[in-house]
């Protein structure tokens, strides 16, 4: 009896904790493939890969960086990632026929990624393209749903008054009708809590939306030059912490409108 009672215990914990307060997509498996060029890799690799660590803890992905393939002692060819080595060459053919990987569990881990990535190249590369092709393989049950899409780059947040932008935008290769969408919104002015209620009205007004789902997010800054020395003082610390709120969905238009009245809402009250 005494087994059962702590298998009920721990049954009621987990449930208890698997409900987190922001509205969350779990999957099994995530994979992200970004086409960065070769060239600006570097950027988020960091110097002896320190922003590429930095990166994983802040988002909690794996993020695989390929540089080079070289045979190992048996001759078989193997990828480097490229967290150790800042003097190989960026342009190395090799290089450039293996995407950037990131992986995770949860779709909110992979957009907060995806921001953080396109806000380094946007703002310490001189890359000009406005997007990134990408695919995102989502996992789940034993069949992969392949999603054809773009990482829009974040070069001009600082300009937009309104804080908010596509992040990221593709179709589901088996049925292009099909479509999953994302986007960010920051704020000074809304804690989680705030989000929470802001979204439930949005929802009460227009059922429509109940196919979108919203994560919020406190995220550490990093300085321009990607130093991850800890020698701040606590004000920088304090200014350093960027509040964000991730939008997805499935379908262009909804997703659209629930941005649109988020974005409304959040610059009312800023």
């Amino acid at each position: 009896r005494g087994g059962r009672g702590r298998g009920r215990e721990g049954g009621r914990q987990q449930r208890k904790q698997s409900r987190p307060r922001s509205q969350n997509t779990n999957l099994i498996s995530i994979t992200a493939e970004l086409n960065i060029p070769p060239e600006h890799r570097r950027v988020i690799v960091g110097r002896g890969g320190t922003t590429l660590k930095w990166l994983k803890e802040v988002s909690g992905v794996n993020i695989f960086v390929p540089h080079v393939q070289k045979n190992n002692r048996r001759g078989r060819s193997t990828q480097q990632e490229a967290d150790i080595d800042a003097d190989t060459d960026p342009d190395d053919t090799a290089s450039s026929q293996h995407p950037v990987r990131v992986n995770s569990s949860e779709l909110s881990s992979i957009l907060h990624a995806f921001d953080e990535i396109s806000r380094l190249l946007s703002d310490t590369s001189d890359i000009d393209a406005d997007f990134i092709s990408c695919i995102v393989k989502m996992r789940t049950n034993g069949i992969t749903t392949p999603v054809d899409g773009k990482l829009y780059m974040q070069r001009d947040v600082a300009a937009d008054t309104s804080n908010g932008r596509c992040l990221f935008s593709g179709s589901i290769r088996t049925d292009p009708t099909n479509s999953l969408h994302a986007y960010s919104l920051e704020t000074t002015a809304f804690d989680e809590e705030s989000v929470s209620m802001v979204v439930d009205n949005i929802l009460f007004v227009d059922s429509s939306l109940e196919r979108c789902h919203w994560y919020y997010k406190e995220m550490p800054l990093r300085n321009c030059n990607h130093n991850s020395s800890s020698t701040n003082n606590n004000d920088d610390n304090i200014q350093s912490v960027r509040q964000i709120v991730f939008l997805f969905g499935s379908g262009r238009d909804n997703c659209d409108v629930f941005f649109e009245k988020m974005k409304n809402e959040i610059c009312a009250a800023e």
